[in-house]
């Protein structure tokens, strides 16, 4: 599926997540629902929802990416990458 039928599909929101997750999987094999809730996932959230809903996919994808990033290294995970 891709972003935008995800999109179509799910709804922004519900794809940012996914978006997330999947970077989160890809590094350290976890998704968001196991780490601690936060204000950076939920502005990172906020952040690539918004682009989604303008239709800028490649930024959307950076912020995932760059949130991912910003929660493992509040976790503690960030001397690994």
């Amino acid at each position: 599926m891709t972003i935008q039928q995800s999109i179509q599909k799910n709804g922004a929101r519900k794809t940012a997540i996914k978006m997330v997750d999947v970077v989160l999987q890809r590094k350290i094999g976890l998704s968001s629902l196991d780490l601690a809730d936060s204000v950076t996932f939920m502005n990172g959230l906020d952040s690539i929802q918004d682009s989604l809903e303008a239709g800028d996919i490649q930024n959307a994808k950076d912020l995932s990416i760059e949130t991912a990033d910003e929660m493992l290294e509040e976790e503690g995970f960030g001397e690994f990458f």
